[in-house]
């Protein structure tokens, strides 16, 4: 009798251990199609979000001891001057890195400062706690007028407080590249501009602002409740609109809201520096002193080209690449991406789970028959059956099952696919159909960001491919044979009056 009707006969007579091989075979695979459908859907949206979103490279300067970065002098002023000593990325060679192939603009994160102005900004609570205190809106509980009293002069400053953001190109700002804030007069501040600014158009009308106007800030102290120094004097380049709304909540100051930032060119970030050293009484940095850019996003026209843009990056030699980590820019992508991200990790670790439980199982379900066929084994061994063949008679009983549960699993995939994507799908997303944004400060209101909220599209597209449904049934093939050999590895070393004595 041949391998395949003695796998056959036994598989008819075992009906019981049969059904159980063919329910294992069958949930592992409906779960791994199943995963491995919700996965591709997800990445293929996921996809076409990094498409269309910017991307390009970090560039993160190093920590490195001031001395060994720079010469450190001080004028005939008394000031102290910083001159670069190591080739670094400062200001004269941004110009350099910006002529690389595929490289579109730069973003460099320069600090983010409050400042004071006696312009008329879009209220948040400080100007909510004027309004209550000089009767323009009532009380919204008891004895609130009394505790905003003890208050009065920090809601004071706090109503004229905006967040005054320095640029060395306004329109590769994050909020402008996410399409949080877009231009809508004028023209973005450059590289080379100096003393302009870009505001938004909430901004522009409460103060009757245009193309050409100017705006005046100062350093502001908040513990003192006063403001101080010389009046920095910017020419309004642009005006800016939000895409989104963002909401005024209960703790929300004026300079956290985008519509009080202004964009203002870098020459803002000197002064205000030197203004700050010469009120606290600081060492004064010399305005002749090179800046370095610590930490600098270079934006490319195509994800595809950042492999490129690197290389030709490193071959620039005018910079020492050894004091730089380099890294991937996709911050939108995994803001917007990140229910999409969810789901096909989630996808990966259920694949991951199914296939490990399920050969445990499979293997502990064999150990435990396999020992139960030792006398039968012996038998045959002592009708002149050879141990290969019986190996190949166990392999073939198994793979039997796994090939006769596939197609039941393949069809009913689908249908669990699409239940198990859409309730994934419906948890992870927020129920907004458009694009949305969130404003993040710091616990200062000063630094400020806008990140980009996941966007729910169209339903996702679950599709079993025939790579998918060729790999789970490798898989399943691979896996009954794998557990086979191991299950019945033990009795192999017995010879066959030992097998024909055991039960």
């Amino acid at each position: 009798m041949g391998i395949w009707k003695r796998a056959y006969l036994y598989i008819k007579r075992k009906k019981t251990r049969s059904i159980k091989l063919f329910l294992i075979f069958f949930l592992t695979g409906i779960l791994l199609l199943t995963g491995l459908s919700v996965r591709r859907g997800a990445a293929e949206e996921a996809g076409k979000i990094r498409s269309s979103l910017a991307a390009g490279l970090t560039l993160i300067c190093k920590p490195m001891d001031p001395y060994k970065m720079f010469d450190i002098s001080t004028n005939e002023k008394g000031e102290t001057v910083f001159l670069h000593k190591l080739p670094l990325v400062t200001e004269n060679r941004i110009e350099e890195l910006l002529a690389v192939d595929g490289i579109s603009g730069f973003f460099s994160d320069l600090e983010s400062k409050k400042a004071y102005t006696e312009h008329t900004l879009v209220p948040g609570v400080d100007s909510q706690a004027l309004d209550i205190l000089e009767g323009r809106a009532s009380e919204e509980y008891p004895g609130q007028r009394e505790l905003l009293e003890e208050y009065q002069e920090y809601s004071r400053i706090g109503a004229h407080m905006v967040s005054v953001v320095g640029v060395y190109d306004s329109q590769w700002h994050p909020a402008f590249v996410n399409g949080a804030v877009e231009l809508v007069k004028g023209q973005h501040v450059g590289l080379k501009d100096r003393k302009k600014a870009v505001i938004s158009d909430q901004l522009a009308e409460k103060n009757g602002f245009v193309i050409g106007d100017h705006l005046k800030i100062q350093c502001i102290e908040e513990v003192d409740c006063a403001w101080y120094g010389s009046i920095y004097e910017a020419e309004i380049a642009g005006i800016f609109h939000m895409n989104f709304e963002q909401p005024v909540g209960e703790y929300t100051k004026e300079p956290q809201l985008l519509a009080n930032v202004i964009f203002c060119t870098t020459d803002m970030s000197d002064w205000y520096t030197h203004e700050e050293q010469v009120y606290f009484e600081k060492e004064i940095t010399a305005l002749e002193s090179e800046h370095h850019l610590e930490t600098m996003v270079l934006f490319v026209e195509d994800p595809a080209l950042l492999d490129s843009v690197k290389e030709q990056l490193l071959q620039i030699d005018s910079i020492d690449w050894e004091y730089y980590d380099t890294r991937v820019y996709d911050k939108d992508y995994q803001t917007a991406a990140a229910p999409l991200l969810m789901m096909i990790k989630f996808s990966d670790v259920l694949i991951a789970a199914v296939i490990f439980l399920a050969f445990l199982f499979l293997l502990k379900c064999l150990m435990v028959w396999t020992r139960s066929r030792k006398r039968e084994t012996g038998i045959l061994f002592l009708n002149g059956i050879k141990r290969k063949d019986m190996l190949l008679q166990f392999i073939l009983e198994c793979c039997c099952m796994a090939a006769a549960a596939f197609p039941a699993a393949a069809f009913l995939a689908g249908p669990l696919s699409g239940f198990l994507g859409n309730g994934l799908w419906t948890l992870l997303f927020s129920a907004a159909n458009t694009r949305g944004y969130e404003v993040i400060t710091d616990g200062f209101g000063s630094g400020i960001e806008v990140n980009m909220l996941p966007v729910k599209g169209d339903a996702l597209s679950y599709v079993l491919t025939p790579e998918m449904l060729s790999g789970v049934f490798l898989v399943l093939v691979g896996m009954s044979a794998a557990a086979v050999l191991v299950s019945s590895k033990e009795i192999w070393k017995w010879k066959t009056t030992e097998l024909l004595e055991r039960r």
